[in-house]
């Protein structure tokens, strides 16, 4: 029972997380965002704290371009 639960908890997170990289990347335009932030001398923490967004993605962002 116990493993049941957790492999739904499990699933259920990675449909948030993919929903929210959708609406992250792809509906939101952080990208462009993120890439003016950092043109104008802000840190990688700084922006992600600004934007409501974890470091990693902002750190992805900034090496795909």
């Amino acid at each position: 029972m116990c493993q049941i639960v957790w492999l739904e908890l499990r699933l259920y997170a990675y449909c948030l997380l993919a929903i929210a990289n959708f609406y992250l990347f792809e509906g939101m335009g952080k990208n462009s965002q993120i890439k003016k932030l950092r043109a104008g001398g802000m840190g990688k923490v700084k922006i992600g704290k600004t934007l409501g967004i974890g470091t990693s993605a902002v750190q992805r962002v900034l090496t795909e371009s």
